[in-house]
């Protein structure tokens, strides 16, 4: 099972049962229906989050993010949120480069656990 992994738990987003995340546009790796082990990244090791489905993928470019859109992913406004995608994916060509805009929903009957799993990059 493939994983989508999360440095920092934005809005407290992986709280919920459902969430929104923004990343690179990756038609091998993201797909709608598919299910991914979720991983928050705390401190250099890998905390599973539970399993989550892409339940909505959008494939959009930065200059089409709504403020509604950045305050529900991260909690700040389009300008920060925008900061914070240039400094996650530095280099990028942001006039050409195509985001994937996901709404995922957790897995009921998972087991989660907040024992620490394995080192970052072990996954």
């Amino acid at each position: 099972m493939e994983t989508i992994k999360f440095t920092f738990n934005w809005n407290k987003k992986l709280e919920t049962d459902t969430f929104t995340t923004i990343r690179l546009e990756n038609p091998y790796k993201y797909k709608l229906g598919e299910v991914y082990n979720i991983i928050q990244v705390e401190k250099g090791i890998n905390r599973m989050r539970g399993e989550g489905k892409i339940i909505e993928l959008c494939s959009i470019k930065l200059h089409q993010l709504k403020e509604i859109n950045c305050y529900l992913d991260t909690g700040y406004g389009m300008d920060a949120t925008k900061d914070i995608l240039y400094k996650m994916y530095p280099g990028k060509d942001w006039s050409q480069q195509k985001l994937y805009y996901m709404l995922i929903q957790k897995v009921k009957n998972t087991v989660c656990t907040t024992l620490d799993l394995f080192p970052a990059g072990g996954c």
